[in-house]
């Protein structure tokens, strides 16, 4: 959730968002390895290993706060 003009709205691409936070991504050595950009690599952690994720998100996006039990 992103906070807007209306409130807080679903957006897109969180992965944009997480690669603000140096702790879950390295872009020097992501964008050696050609990564696709739902993809990303973060530093060396503390046990001496780097964790490779895939974001992937739906194509319509729904408030949680909407949803019942059959979503």
């Amino acid at each position: 959730m992103v906070d807007t003009p209306r409130g807080l709205m679903c957006q897109k691409d969180i992965i944009l968002r997480f690669k603000l936070f140096k702790s879950l991504y390295d872009r020097i050595y992501s964008e050696s390895m050609n990564l696709p950009p739902n993809e990303a690599i973060t530093p060396i952690t503390p046990f001496g290993k780097r964790v490779h994720y895939t974001v992937y998100e739906f194509e319509e996006f729904m408030d949680s706060s909407n949803m019942t039990v059959d979503d």
